[in-house]
């Protein structure tokens, strides 16, 4: 199931589920947090070089939320998130 929410990009998500079945060893949730903010990055980069998006605002709201997650995610559960551990 981790690896199914990988693969679908639901990194955060699965961050969230290993700490639940005590599978952090397995899955490390720091790489899996790196993954999300590269994509997050790529999909904020692709919505503001195209100037003709009209659902920009949206999208950029909807990436808003989930990096406001991901904050909540690092602090619920303690993860080594310093900005030296999580540099892209």
């Amino acid at each position: 199931m981790i690896e199914e929410l990988i693969s679908k990009g639901q990194q955060l998500d699965a961050v969230h589920f290993t700490f639940e079945v005590g599978l952090v060893d397995k899955f490390p949730p720091v790489p899996l947090l790196k993954s999300f903010l590269k994509d997050a990055k790529k999909v904020a980069t692709s919505i503001l070089e195209d100037p003709n998006n009209a659902g920009r605002a949206a999208v950029a709201r909807h990436w808003y939320l989930e990096i406001g997650s991901w904050v909540l995610l690092s602090s619920e559960f303690v993860v080594d998130a310093s900005p030296e551990t999580l540099y892209l």
